[in-house]
C-alpha cells in the first residue's frame, strides 16, 4: 500500500512526532510505501524514507500551516495514494490522527465573541471542521474516550467513524537494566544529595500548567522547599516568561530549565514525582511513561491518560474544576508521604501489561483495514 503521511512540524521532543515517527517505521516494516510532508524536520532522519520539506513562511502559526497545506494539496495531487494520513487536523484527509484536542471546546468558554471573528479562530475552527463534522467522512484513530465525546458533543461525529488506540507508550521507555542502580547513578551525575526530584516534562509549557507548577513550587514550606528540586524538561518559546517567574518568586537554586532531554527514561527512573497539572491534554503519554518508570504522579483529571493514575495507584488525581490550593496541598502530601515506595512499585508492576505498548500495530493495522474496505467499496471501518 501506498500512503501518505503529513505532519506540520517534526521535532524529536514531541509526543505527537514521536507517535508519527513509531507508525511510519511500523507501516515500512510491513511493506508500505509512505512519503513524508512536513514544513520542517529537527533531528536524525529515518534512513530511507522520502520526506518533503514544504516550507511555510508568514508571521503567525496559523498562517504558515494554512500554506503548508496549500503546498501539500498541490504535491500530492500529482501522485497517487492509497490513503491520505493527517497527523494535525486539515482538510482532504482519509485518516486522522487524533493527538489534539478540540479546539472549540476550548476556546469557545475561555474567549468572548470578538476572537470568534479572528484568522486565528476561523483557520482552526475551519481545520478542525473539516475533519469532525458529522457530514465529513475523515476517519479519526482517537487516543481518549474522553475527548471523543467532547468533538461529538461540538460537531455530532457518529461514533462510527472513530477508531480507539491503546496508550501510545513505547515500550523503548520501559525501564532497562537495574533500576536502583540507574536511579543512584543518575541522582549522583545531577548534583543531587538526597533532595526530592520534581520533574515537569513536555512542550507547550502554557497548555501543560507550568504557571501553576511554579506557584506550587513558591507555596511550600520553607523547609520542604530548600530541599526539593523542580526540574522542568522540554524544549518551548515561552521560557524565557516562566524564567521571570521564577525569578519573581526567587526560585532560582531551586528550579532548572534543561531544555529538550533525550535521557527523559533516566530522568524519570532518578526523579520523586512528575507534576503534570494541565490545563487541556488529550492524552497527557508522559504520565504513563512516568508510571511505568516507577514515578509518582500528580495530575488535572482533564488529561486523558490521567485515569492511569488511578489503575496503577500511583499518585493523586486533581479534579476539576482546578484549584491552586488543591495542587498545593496536593504537592506536599506527595513529597512528605510514606506511601511514596508504594506507588513507585506499584507503577513498575504497572507496567509489565504487554497491552500498553500496542499502538503502532493497531494503527497502521486500521490504516490497512481502511484501504481494503474503501477499495471494496464497504463502509469505514470503526466502533459502531
Amino acid at each position: 500500500m501506498r500512503f501518505a503521511f503529513a505532519l506540520y512540524n517534526y521535532f524529536p521532543y514531541s509526543g505527537l512526532a514521536r507517535d508519527f515517527l513509531r507508525i511510519l517505521l511500523e507501516a515500512v516494516e510491513r511493506g508500505h510505501s509512505v512519503e513524508v510532508y512536513v514544513s520542517a524536520w529537527q533531528g536524525e532522519r529515518p534512513q530511507g524514507i522520502n520526506i518533503h520539506i514544504l516550507n511555510a513562511h508568514g508571521i503567525t502559526n496559523h498562517g504558515r500551516n494554512a500554506q503548508f497545506h496549500r503546498k501539500f494539496r498541490k504535491a500530492i495531487s500529482k501522485e497517487r495514494f492509497d490513503a491520505i494520513v493527517g497527523f494535525n487536523k486539515m482538510p482532504g484527509l482519509d485518516i486522522y490522527y487524533g493527538a489534539d484536542y478540540c479546539y472549540v471546546a476550548r476556546a469557545k468558554p475561555r474567549y468572548g465573541p470578538v476572537y470568534r471573528i479572528t484568522p486565528r479562530y476561523h483557520y482552526q475552527h475551519a481545520f478542525e471542521h473539516s475533519v469532525f463534522h458529522a457530514h465529513q467522512d475523515t476517519t479519526i484513530f482517537s487516543l481518549s474516550p474522553r475527548e471523543m465525546g467532547v468533538y461529538q458533543q461540538h460537531y455530532g461525529t457518529p461514533k462510527s467513524r472513530f477508531v480507539m488506540m491503546p496508550p501510545t507508550l513505547d515500550v523503548a521507555r520501559r525501564l532497562q537494566g537495574d533500576y536502583e542502580k540507574i536511579r543512584r547513578e543518575k541522582r549522583k551525575a545531577l548534583g543531587l544529595n538526597g533532595e526530592h526530584l520534581m520533574l515537569f516534562i513536555g512542550s507547550g509549557f502554557k497548555t501543560k500548567g507550568l504557571d501553576r507548577v511554579i506557584m506550587a513550587m513558591h507555596s511550600l514550606p520553607e523547609k520542604l522547599k530548600s530541599h526539593t528540586r523542580l526540574f522542568i524538561v522540554g524544549q518551548d518559546n515561552t521560557t524565557r516568561t516562566y524564567q521571570r517567574q521564577v525569578d519573581n518568586y526567587r526560585l532560582n537554586d531551586q528550579v532548572s530549565f534543561l531544555g529538550g532531554r533525550d535521557d527523559v527514561p533516566e530522568l524519570m527512573i532518578a526523579g520523586d514525582l512528575l507534576i503534570h497539572p494541565a490545563y487541556s491534554e488529550n492524552t497527557g503519554t508522559v504520565i504513563l511513561e512516568a508510571i511505568i518508570s516507577g514515578l509518582p504522579v500528580i495530575a488535572t483529571d482533564v488529561c486523558g491518560y490521567a485515569p492511569h493514575i488511578d489503575k496503577a495507584n500511583a499518585g493523586l488525581i486533581l479534579q476539576s474544576p482546578f484549584e491552586q490550593e488543591q495542587l498545593n496541598r496536593g504537592l506536599v502530601t506527595m513529597l512528605t508521604s510514606d506511601k511514596r515506595s508504594i506507588w513507585r512499585n506499584n507503577g513498575l508492576e504497572y507496567g509489565k501489561n504487554p497491552g500498553l505498548y500496542k499502538m503502532p500495530e493497531t494503527a497502521v493495522s486500521a490504516m490497512e483495514s481502511w484501504v481494503h474496505a474503501h477499495a471494496e467499496g464497504d463502509t469505514v471501518p470503526g466502533q459502531n
